[in-house]
């Protein structure tokens, strides 16, 4: 079993893929937005709200790429991908009566946690606005913006930084300074310049605020309200409001009202919207197969739903459960099979999901500390995994004689006997001869358990890929 890695990077290829494929159902909701930055008239900041591992790096980098495809040619995108994407989104637009459309705007993406080591965050800002906006303007010879450009940052920074500017936008040499303005008019014009006439507004996208030092995220938000005040200038932030009003609280001490303080900056305060189940369920490649459905996948669905995993988390979750549970060992018997039948396809996804969300409920789980809870939980009525459950109950329980048709839904107490008898066989060794039922063999703990950490026997590792022989 050679390896390949789940969790995808929101590079232009996957980005691209994401929104063709509409990967966890967002499509939708990424024109509605889109739409509603369009209609914005006068100075916007927009906080988009999500947990950690929800996608927000995703979804503005869809959104960049969005309004990318309705503006000019961008360097990333092909003349085909412009047009699978129109085609796409006009589609949207055709179905909406209002007949909104998104309007040519420039978009800039910003990491605020990859530039957090920077003196001031007014630099890299500025930096990234030169150099993904440079083929736009540098061909339009707004000489006067890239003057503005170079004073702010020497006004900053104390130096001559044309160099830098030269790397941005990748021409030479760049305009002299002269006569410089002050500092905050020339900011102005380099903003009023930035923006011709022809385009709508400049959206700028932070993201990962939430993940800076709080000195840094603090400034940046006080840089950005005192100088880039614009009325063709919209600001989304991607963020964990709750993460982010810890880090203020950080900075300005425990009893700082860092709610109201984020009232000062954001006009409007919206959430991230959900994944759809579809489309977790295509993304995680846990769609029926036909008419077949693995029962293994179906454990991960409900285990998923069960502990509310971000998308990030299903992502390695279910990452773990496939290197396992599609390893299937060979069984010796009959009786082998169903049993491992379950631990495959019911216990090791459970145990896995627990390891990587709550290990110290695993270890309970394991030593037979707890009940059968998250098993019987995930388990009870459902059509796929009740059988299973059934036919491991039948092979130990020899002297009970039950029929498919008594099983529309497990009995919580049956559920309980069988974790019962695969948990810790040691500790009910005696109550369960005394109740007649067969014996399972010990080592399947041991397994599952090795199973947990990859190293059990039935898992078999691909080490001749062409990733490893590479290096």
């Amino acid at each position: 079993m050679g390896i390949k890695r789940l969790e995808k990077d929101p590079d232009h290829k996957n980005v691209y893929d994401s929104l063709i494929d509409d990967a966890v159902g967002r499509n939708k909701n990424l024109w509605q937005f889109a739409c509603f930055c369009s209609a914005q008239e006068s100075r916007c900041s927009i906080a988009l709200d999500g947990g950690w591992g929800t996608g927000k790096t995703f979804f503005l980098n869809q959104l960049k790429m969005i309004f990318d495809t309705y503006g000019d040619q961008s360097e990333q995108i092909n003349e085909d991908e412009k047009n699978q994407l129109q085609v796409l989104f006009n589609g949207y637009a055709a179905e909406d009566q209002l007949g909104m459309t998104i309007k040519h705007h420039v978009c800039v993406y910003y990491d605020a946690w990859l530039n957090d080591n920077a003196d001031d965050p007014l630099h890299s800002i500025l930096y990234e606005l030169i150099k993904q906006t440079k083929n736009k303007f540098v061909k339009n010879g707004k000489g006067d913006c890239w003057k503005a450009a170079c004073a702010i940052f020497d006004a900053f920074t104390g130096k001559n930084t044309s160099s830098l500017v030269d790397l941005a936008i990748d021409t030479n040499p760049i305009y002299d300074v002269e006569n410089q303005k002050s500092f905050h008019k020339g900011f102005a014009d380099y903003l009023d310049n930035l923006i011709p006439e022809r385009y709508g507004r400049l959206l700028v996208l932070i993201d990962e605020l939430d993940r800076c030092k709080p000195s840094y995220a603090v400034q940046l938000l006080e840089r950005i309200k005192h100088y880039l005040s614009n009325d063709r200038i919209t600001f989304i932030f991607a963020v964990n409001n709750k993460e982010l009003q810890k880090t203020i609280t950080a900075f300005y001490g425990d009893e700082f009202d860092a709610n109201q303080y984020l009232d000062r900056f954001f006009d409007y305060r919206l959430s991230l919207p959900a994944p759809s189940n579809l489309g977790v369920r295509k993304l995680l490649k846990l769609e029926p197969e036909g008419n077949h459905l693995d029962a293994y996948k179906r454990t991960c669905e409900r285990f998923i739903e069960l502990y509310s995993l971000s998308l990030r988390e299903a992502i390695k979750y279910r990452q773990w459960v496939k290197i396992v549970c599609e390893a299937r060992p060979v069984p010796k018997s009959d009786t082998d099979a169903i049993v491992w039948k379950f631990i495959i396809n019911i216990l090791i996804p459970i145990v896995l999901g627990l390891k990587y969300k709550d290990e110290k409920t695993m270890k309970e789980f394991l030593a037979g500390d707890k009940s059968s809870y998250p098993l019987k939980t995930i388990v009870s009525d459902d059509n796929i995994l009740t059988p299973i459950v059934h036919d491991v109950y039948l092979l130990f329980a020899t002297g009970t004689e039950l029929e498919q048709s008594a099983f529309e839904g497990i009995p919580v107490d049956i559920v309980e006997e069988v974790y019962h008898a695969i948990v810790y066989p040691k500790q009910k060794k005696d109550y369960l001869k005394q109740q007649g039922y067969r014996l399972l063999d010990e080592r399947i703990l041991e397994e599952v358990i090795s199973a947990s950490n990859f190293m059990a026997d039935f898992i078999k590792f691909d080490t001749n890929t062409e990733e490893t022989a590479n290096g």
